[in-house]
C-alpha cells in the first residue's frame, strides 16, 4: 500500500532517470547509477562506429550518463528500442576524444532545463527511427532490420510509414565548442521551449529537421564560427517554421572569419509557412571574412511585430537577406543588411515574390554610413 502512494505522489510527466541495456548485443538490464558509465563491451564495435542499444534512456539532473570506448571510435551511435521517450535532465557525455554522438529514439528526446553535453565531434539528436551509414546499411530502432557496418553516419530517416517523435528543447545553457563534424536536431516536431539556449561553435554543418520548427518566448541559438578557411552553414527545413520573440545568431569569433549562411526552407523545396514575430531578432556579425547570407524560402512568408534583422560585416562586403516566396510581408519589422568596413558596401535585399506587403523599413548601408537601397512601406501592398 505505501508503495502505490508514493507512486501516486510523482509529478505528472516526471520521468524516472535510468539507462537500461537491451539484449541487442548481450545481456540486457540496468546500469548501476547516478552516474551511468556506458562501456564498448556493452555495444558492438565496427571499424571506426561503436553501436550502443537501450531499452530505456533518461536521466534526472543529478545524474550522467558517460560513453567510453578505445581512441579509434569515430561515432558512438545509441538507440532506444522501447516505448518511451527519452528525458535527460542531466549530463549526456563523451570520453572519447572527437567522437560523434548520435543519439535516436522514434518516442522522442526532451533536453531538460538542466540538461548538459560534453562532446568533442558530431552531436545528433533524431526522432525518427533510422540512421542511414554511407555504404547503404541501416542502424534503426528495430533489431531484426537493422545492419552494422564502419561507414559514417549520412541522413537520416523512416521505415514504411511510422511517424517520428518530437524533440524538445528547454535546457537553459547548452554550449558546445568542438572542433569539426554536425550538429543536427531531426524530428516530426522540433521545439525550442521558453528560455532555451543554445551555444555552439567550430562545427562544420548544423541542420535542422522536422515538420515544423518553433523557436519560442526567449529562447535563443547562438552560432560561432571558429574555423577560418570553412564558415558553419545552418540549415533549418521545415514545412512550418516559427519565431516567437526568439533569437537567432552567427558571429565570427575572431576577425577575418567567416560567417556561414543561415537558410530556412522546406523539407523537400520551400516551407509551406515561415512566421517571425513579436520582436524576434536574427542577426549576424561577420568579422571582415567571408559574410554568408539570410536566405527564406516559403510559400508565405510574415515577418512581424517589432522584429528586426541586422545583418552586418566589418568587411568588404555585407551579408545580403534573400527571400524567395509567393507571398512576403512584414508588419512593423525592419530588416538592415549594413557594413561597418570603410570601403565596404551593405548587402543586397534580393525578394522574389508574387506579392509583397510592407510596413516598416528594408535598407542597405555602405560603410560610410551611406544608405544605398531602401524600401519603406505602410501596408502597401506590391506586385513583383
Amino acid at each position: 500500500m505505501y508503495r502505490y502512494l508514493l507512486a501516486l505522489t510523482l509529478p505528472l510527466g516526471q520521468a524516472l532517470g535510468q539507462v537500461v541495456v537491451d539484449d541487442s548485443f548481450g545481456q540486457a538490464g540496468p546500469l548501476d547509477g547516478p552516474n551511468f558509465r556506458i562501456t564498448a563491451n556493452l555495444g558492438k564495435t565496427v571499424g571506426g562506429n561503436l553501436f550502443h542499444s537501450f531499452a530505456e534512456f533518461s536521466l534526472t539532473s543529478d545524474q550522467s550518463a558517460t560513453f567510453t570506448g578505445p581512441d579509434f571510435i569515430q561515432n558512438i551511435l545509441g538507440r532506444v528500442t522501447g516505448g518511451k521517450a527519452s528525458h535527460i535532465d542531466g549530463l549526456l557525455k563523451s570520453e572519447i576524444d572527437g567522437a560523434g554522438l548520435f543519439l535516436m529514439n522514434p518516442n522522442g528526446i526532451v533536453l531538460g532545463k538542466n540538461a548538459k553535453v560534453d562532446v568533442s565531434g558530431s552531436f545528433v539528436l533524431t526522432a525518427q527511427d533510422r540512421i542511414k551509414l554511407g555504404d547503404g546499411a541501416e542502424f534503426t530502432s528495430k533489431s531484426d532490420v537493422s545492419s552494422f557496418s564502419q561507414a559514417a553516419p549520412e541522413a537520416f530517416g523512416f521505415l514504411g510509414d511510422n511517424p517520428a517523435g518530437k524533440i524538445e528543447i528547454s535546457a537553459k545553457n547548452i554550449k558546445l565548442d568542438v572542433d569539426g563534424g554536425m550538429f543536427g536536431l531531426v524530428g516530426n516536431d522540433v521545439a525550442f521551449k521558453k528560455n532555451a539556449n543554445l551555444e555552439l561553435s567550430g562545427f562544420d554543418e548544423v541542420r535542422i529537421e522536422a515538420e515544423s520548427v518553433g523557436i519560442d518566448f526567449k529562447s535563443s541559438l547562438n552560432f560561432i564560427n571558429t574555423r577560418e578557411e570553412m564558415p558553419t552553414d545552418i540549415t533549418l527545413k521545415a514545412k512550418q517554421f516559427s519565431m516567437n520573440r526568439g533569437f537567432i545568431g552567427s558571429a565570427s569569433k575572431k576577425r577575418g572569419m567567416p560567417t556561414g549562411e543561415i537558410r530556412i526552407t522546406g523539407l523537400d523545396g520551400p516551407a509551406d509557412r515561415i512566421d517571425i514575430t513579436n520582436q524576434s531578432r536574427i542577426a549576424i556579425k561577420n568579422m571582415g571574412g567571408q559574410a554568408g547570407d539570410l536566405v527564406f524560402e516559403a510559400d508565405r512568408i510574415e515577418i512581424k511585430k517589432n522584429t528586426k534583422f541586422d545583418l552586418k560585416s566589418s568587411g568588404a562586403q555585407g551579408p545580403s537577406f534573400i527571400v524567395n516566396a509567393k507571398s512576403f510581408k512584414t508588419e512593423d519589422s525592419d530588416v538592415e543588411c549594413l557594413t561597418t568596413g570603410r570601403e565596404g558596401v551593405g548587402g543586397d535585399i534580393e525578394i522574389n515574390a508574387d506579392e509583397v506587403e510592407l510596413s516598416g523599413y528594408l535598407r542597405t548601408r555602405s560603410g560610410d554610413n551611406n544608405i544605398t537601397e531602401s524600401w519603406t512601406g505602410n501596408a502597401e501592398t506590391h506586385s513583383m
